[in-house]
């Protein structure tokens, strides 16, 4: 996989953004493609291919701020990153010092069960990942429009929540409905420490700046019927990292700085599709040359339990 970005400012008013893939060797697509007139910090106007902004993770799923390779389930299931569609709709954000607050919502096609005649596209396996719209294949496969909102607030820097919902038909007669709330959370231990203690030095400053938490939960509701049966999904991860380095080892790798750091990641991840269940528990250690170049590694011990037998399938992953 190959992900360049591209942002142009067109004007002081207008500007540009967009994710061009290259995966598997062969496949070309346009992950988003945005275009926005800014009017002031509380309102914009975004039209485009928009990645919805249901849940964090779904926003910043390519970032190479991301320690760990492999996505958590809940969002390659309940929110099927990558999730994207033309749209159009408004973001904007609210200074109200020491908070601050913003807002992303939008009008998009929506999902697409049954749209080529795959009443399977929601099932316990995938989740709602193969009801997505098809990439390079926009268009509505029902009468109906969905609405996709997000508010987040963070009252300092280094603490963030979030709360999103996503609701419209999701089956190509435009009868059933799909609801999905989301909540994320990212916790910096130095801005905790700054808001608690101040910038005074010490060994607790030095803990808590090196830690960081993240996390975010889904749950979806789907209406049913004779060939739409599966009606609830949910799940979440939680994810902790710890960033640290040694003057001794620093000074033996090359081109090591002192923005270099290892990266400790231990991640908790649980879903629950419609009685079908799986966990995670995931080990990784990373190395950051520099802050955008991570090379990780990672160690998976998953398992299932509800209508689902325990599988052999732990995962070791390393990735640049």
């Amino acid at each position: 996989r190959f992900v360049p970005f591209f942002y142009a400012d067109i004007s002081d008013n207008m500007k540009m953004a967009v994710e061009l893939e290259f995966e598997h060797g062969h496949e070309v697509g346009i992950e988003f493609a945005t275009l926005d007139y800014w009017f002031s910090d509380a309102i914009n106007f975004r039209t485009g291919i928009i990645l919805a902004p249901l849940g964090q993770f779904n926003l910043v799923h390519d970032a190479p701020s991301q320690d760990l390779t492999q996505r958590p389930h809940v969002a390659s299931t309940v929110i099927p990153a990558v999730l994207r569609d033309v749209g159009v709709g408004f973001f904007g954000s609210f200074d109200a010092d020491p908070w601050l607050f913003s807002y992303e919502i939008y009008v998009m096609n929506g999902f697409e069960a049954g749209a080529d005649g795959d009443d399977d596209a929601v099932s316990t396996s995938n989740g709602l990942k193969k009801a997505r719209v098809s990439e390079g294949d926009y268009k509505d496969s029902n009468d109906n429009k969905s609405v996709v909102a997000r508010l987040t607030a963070s009252p300092f820097l280094g603490m963030e929540f979030g709360l999103s919902y996503w609701t419209g038909a999701y089956d190509k007669a435009g009868d059933l409905n799909l609801d999905i709330m989301a909540f994320d959370f990212t916790i910096s231990g130095g801005g905790l420490y700054n808001a608690l203690f101040g910038g005074d030095e010490g060994m607790l400053r030095d803990i808590l700046y090196s830690i960081e938490i993240v996390g975010e939960y889904a749950s979806a509701d789907l209406d049913t019927d004779a060939t739409h049966s599966i009606d609830g999904l949910s799940g979440y991860y939680v994810e902790l990292r710890y960033h640290f380095m040694f003057d001794a080892v620093k000074s033996v790798i090359p081109g090591s700085t002192d923005e270099s750091t290892f990266t400790a990641i231990l991640r908790w991840d649980d879903t629950d599709l419609d009685g079908a269940k799986r966990e995670a528990l995931t080990f990784g250690l990373n190395y950051r040359p520099r802050e955008d170049t991570v090379f990780k590694f990672e160690y998976s011990l998953k398992g299932e339990s509800g209508d689902l037998s325990d599988s052999d399938n732990d995962v070791f992953a390393f990735s640049v």
